[in-house]
């Protein structure tokens, strides 16, 4: 397990809230549905990120500025 995959899980285990930035939705529900079910925090999000685009790039930033 990597150093950001040990931060992660330690983030979820005190309950904060957890973004997934991503640019595939589906592996990073995948992902996500394991997190919430190893750690029962369900708050967890997954939102989709691709940084070659400003266009998403801007979206996501409004996404988490909304949420």
């Amino acid at each position: 397990m990597s150093v950001c995959s040990k931060s992660l899980i330690n983030c979820v285990c005190i309950e904060a809230r957890v973004i997934l930035a991503c640019r595939n939705v589906i592996k990073c529900e995948e992902v996500r549905a394991k997190i919430v079910e190893e750690t029962f925090n369900r708050n967890v999000q997954c939102i989709e990120l691709d940084l070659s685009s400003i266009k998403s790039v801007r979206k996501f930033a409004e996404t988490i500025n909304t949420s």
